[in-house]
């Protein structure tokens, strides 16, 4: 098990302006010095600010765009990982959310770790032009950053707190400044489900030895909090996984009884595990749930390829686990009617069931739906590009902009 990230969420008003990205640098370097003695790997450190059309001063897109710039210049030299600039809250800006949402495709083309977002459903309400200006920002992504890599590092979401560890979808909601820490257990899992045992003792197995690490990560984060004034979130007890078999969130699931993921029973075993975390009594933030990455594992992404998995197919087990669609590849020419459309279903289950849901499309420029990704990236594994319907819902939307 390794700490995928250490995630601080800062206030820049609140902590002082042109120091708190190196104060954030301090004690994020402190943070990942302290868990690595304790024996934890940390993969990377992420700063994370309050919605930035919201900030003193960010009056315009343009604005945003050269924060984004400064911020990500600053970050480097402070040795932070990535960057979250938060989500264009649809409702709370009204008229200037569109603005904010054109500029986006600029904001990330022109950085490397920078990360935003665009919320499409809060408070039990859904943001029907949100979700078809994501749509947009998709389409343009896939078309205008190298293999379409940008929309990596963009997608929406609904109904998601604040100290969500995890990118892009993370946010600081403003005051004194939180960390969480996300979580990459996919491995431990897997050997709790490998032994044999009933779902009870599978459950009581993993709330010992998954509970007993994040204990372990609970007094070294008070311990943190209390020398820095800063307040710990909790952990995400979300498994995210790794391209490698045995860090895999497919595999746990076929370790629980799937024959392969994407089979009946799929949804079952997704709903098991989910219940599982959610009944453990541990300082908890973001979704801790169950999360299917189809590029960031590499069990799925075989799956996938093997043609067992689809969008609906993912959308479906959501309902009863984890953060929604990410990281699935689609053909390059994707209509972006179609890609507002998958973005809008994401946030009506959402909005239905009361639960954070992410939506992270990767169309891949010049890729047909079931050629093969060839991306070079640490963090992904390649696999086949899914199918889309070829039809959108213009006249819903239509109807949501009324």
């Amino acid at each position: 098990m390794r700490i995928r990230s250490v995630a601080l969420g800062i206030d820049p008003a609140w902590l002082g302006g042109a120091n708190a990205v190196s104060r954030a640098g301090r004690f994020l370097r402190a943070a990942s010095a302290r868990f690595e003695a304790a024996g934890f790997e940390v993969q990377t450190t992420r700063l994370v600010l309050s919605p930035y059309p919201e900030l003193p001063g960010i009056g315009d897109p343009g604005a945003a765009v050269a924060l984004a710039r400064e911020l990500e210049a600053a970050s480097q030299s402070e040795e932070i990982g990535y960057v979250s600039l938060g989500p264009i809250r649809w409702r709370r800006l009204g008229d200037r959310a569109a603005a904010f949402a054109a500029a986006l495709p600029e904001l990330i083309a022109e950085t490397e770790i920078v990360s935003a977002t665009v919320e499409t459903a809060a408070a039990g309400e859904l943001a029907g032009p949100a979700a078809e200006a994501a749509g947009w920002v998709i389409a343009r992504l896939a078309r205008e950053t190298p293999n379409g890599f940008g929309n990596f590092r963009f997608s929406a979401i609904a109904e998601c707190p604040s100290n969500i560890p995890f990118f892009p979808s993370a946010y600081h909601d403003g005051g004194p400044p939180r960390f969480s820490l996300g979580i990459e257990a996919a491995d431990l899992a897997r050997g709790v489900f490998a032994r044999e045992g009933s779902f009870p003792e599978l459950e009581r197995r993993l709330a010992a030895e998954l509970g007993d690490v994040v204990r372990r990560l609970e007094a070294v984060a008070d311990e943190l909090g209390t020398e820095f004034g800063v307040g710990y979130a909790g952990a995400d007890l979300t498994p995210a996984p790794f391209p490698s078999d045995e860090i895999s969130a497919g595999g746990m699931l076929e370790d629980l009884g799937v024959d392969a993921v994407g089979a009946a029973g799929t949804l079952t075993a997704a709903a098991r595990f989910t219940r599982m975390l959610k009944t453990m009594p541990l300082i908890t933030a973001g979704f801790s749930g169950l999360m299917l990455p189809v590029l960031e594992d590499s069990v799925l992404a075989t799956r996938a390829s093997e043609g067992l998995l689809s969008w609906p197919e993912l959308l479906l087990y959501s309902a009863v686990c984890g953060t929604g669609l990410d990281t699935v590849p689609l053909p390059g020419d994707a209509d972006e009617v179609e890609l507002a459309g998958i973005v809008l279903d994401v946030a009506s289950l959402a909005v239905v069931l009361g639960k954070p849901l992410t939506c992270r499309l990767l169309p891949v420029p010049g890729k047909r739906a079931g050629e093969m990704t060839d991306y070079n990236f640490p963090y992904f594994a390649n696999a086949r590009v899914l199918p889309l319907k070829g039809r959108g819902s213009s006249r819903l939307f239509a109807r949501l902009r009324a």
